[in-house]
């Protein structure tokens, strides 16, 4: 067996690329402020025209075609759910005192 990239769906959070692994993350920090393809920008990719931006972007977050990056993609969202539940949780504990 040679030493290149494993098939699409035995990759793990490993085989993520710096890019990759910049790109989730700045779109778990920013959902629903930026689009994919802005965060795909941000992470430092470049592409030819600006229409490839979001084409990339879809693909990276397709379980079909990068299964181990919407793996990481999701992992990272729940995290940011649990710290965000977290704090909704304090809150309401503090209102409750008064």
């Amino acid at each position: 067996m040679s030493g290149g990239l494993k098939k699409k769906e035995l990759r793990t959070e490993d085989d993520l690329t710096l890019k990759q692994k910049k790109f989730v993350e700045i779109l778990v920090s920013k959902w629903g402020e930026i689009t994919k393809a802005e965060a795909l920008k941000q992470a430092g990719y470049e592409c030819k025209e600006e229409k490839y931006y979001s084409d990339i972007a879809s693909k990276l977050t397709s379980r079909k075609h990068s299964p181990h990056v919407v793996k990481y993609l999701d992992k990272k969202l729940e995290k940011a759910a649990a710290v965000y539940e977290r704090d909704r949780l304090r809150r309401y504990r503090r209102l409750e005192k008064y």
